[in-house]
């Protein structure tokens, strides 16, 4: 996927250049990626993109368009009237794909995915905001090795993983941000986190639900300063509305009260009860002859079904509801 946006960006860059045959190169491996990643959309708005025409076109003079000249249907150009649509194939495909689907996880780690391929982002991380509080947690992430799921350390999120002056912006102001280049950003370029990971490129979008500031969609990408555009901002809103309902919805589900602990499985309860002991997840791994990755994988899902976001969530929990470091011991 990194590689079809790259691939995207030099034909750009050659394009704006003038630079006709190393656009018409890049554009065409950009679209062979973005099909072969299954960005089926994105591919066939390459492909039907006046550019790529324009070069596949003998060189007999019949159906010759003037160089420049862009055709309109109602009013639009017919880029803009391919993209609107490309656009609203992809939101159709997305809630094609939640309708379907009986595992609302999966279904949103596969619309994660989609987002990553019509912003161009590496990193994607979502933010809800307390209507109440007013506080912002982090719900769910995907970062640029692919890897997808829900945070389970909001606080971490928030204060190692993203930029937060550029987050509190956008929640303070209800405005988007578009950072072509972060380090050189005269309002942002001093951010701890900016100066320390030193990202190339930074979009970041209030969501709004019922018109009202719901979250924020943090986008990143550090293969290229300028990877995002302001032109794909409305159809990445709209999936990050339908990630951030999503998002909650599941949350709220996986809150149980203290009897549905039962609905912990015997594994799970044995981890359960060494984390509330203080157990790390390499202590807990070695007495249970699991590894470190499974036994984190099982934490994600205990603290899904108990309603927390951490471990030290879970420990408190534990001890509101009288739970014991020996009372699910003996089971199997």
């Amino acid at each position: 996927m990194d590689a079809a946006v790259a691939s995207e960006l030099a034909a750009r860059h050659y394009e704006a250049m003038g630079m006709e045959h190393y656009r018409e190169t890049y554009q065409k491996k950009a679209q062979s990626l973005y099909a072969r990643f299954g960005a089926s959309a994105k591919a066939r708005l390459l492909e039907e993109s006046p550019a790529v025409k324009s070069a596949s076109q003998s060189d007999d003079g019949q159906g010759a368009q003037v160089r420049g000249a862009r055709p309109e249907i109602n009013g639009q150009s017919l880029p803009a009237e391919v993209s609107r649509m490309a656009d609203i194939l992809t939101v159709s495909k997305v809630l094609d794909s939640f309708l379907a689907s009986d595992d609302s996880e999966a279904a949103i780690k596969q619309l994660f995915e989609v987002i990553v391929a019509s912003s161009g982002a590496q990193r994607v991380y979502l933010f809800a905001l307390d209507s109440t509080s007013k506080a912002l947690q982090a719900l769910a992430f995907r970062e640029a090795n692919g890897s997808v799921g829900f945070v389970t350390d909001p606080e971490r999120a928030l204060s190692e993983l993203v930029s937060k002056a550029v987050v509190s912006y956008v929640i303070n102001a209800g405005e988007p941000v578009l950072v072509d280049n972060a380090l050189d950003s005269t309002v942002f370029g001093q951010d701890t986190y900016i100066l320390t990971k030193k990202p190339l490129s930074i979009q970041c979008l209030p969501i709004y639900l019922d018109d009202e500031l719901g979250g924020v969609l943090y986008l990143e990408n550090n293969l290229t300063p300028g990877a995002f555009s302001g032109e794909r901002m409305d159809i990445v809103q709209k999936l990050g509305a339908l990630a951030l309902s999503s998002a909650q919805v599941e949350r709220e589900e996986g809150a149980v009260s203290a009897p549905e602990l039962e609905s912990l499985t015997n594994q799970e309860r044995r981890i359960f009860d060494l984390m509330v002991q203080g157990l790390s997840n390499r202590e807990i791994g070695k007495q249970l002859y699991l590894s470190e990755g499974t036994v984190k994988w099982h934490t994600n899902k205990i603290f899904k079904k108990l309603g927390v976001q951490s471990r030290t969530q879970a420990v408190v929990k534990a001890a509101e509801w009288g739970v014991t470091t020996d009372k699910h011991q003996g089971q199997s």
